[in-house]
């Protein structure tokens, strides 16, 4: 399962914009009880050539989480939906 997070201007639009994507993966090195789901970040701005595809771990007291970032394309998405998107 994957989840949509959205970040938005303020804008009054009332039409479909597009928005760029990136799969963020998130692989728990450590043993627990809860585990985590990948996220979809859409933004309004492509990141740059640095976000294409990112790696790195995150430390934390149980052990390490590895990062893995992906741009994923772009998707079209109606002020409805952002704001769907937002409210997680």
């Amino acid at each position: 399962m994957n989840f949509l997070i959205c970040l938005k201007m303020k804008t009054t639009s009332h039409i479909e914009e597009i928005y760029h994507c990136y799969t963020i993966e998130m692989q728990q090195n450590f043993d627990d009880d809860v585990s985590f789901e990948n996220i979809i970040l859409a933004v309004k701005r492509n990141l740059g050539n640095g976000f294409t595809h990112l790696d790195f771990d995150l430390f934390v007291s149980k052990g390490s989480i590895g990062i893995n970032i992906v741009y994923a394309g772009t998707i079209l998405l109606s002020p409805e939906q952002v704001s769907v998107a937002t409210k997680f």
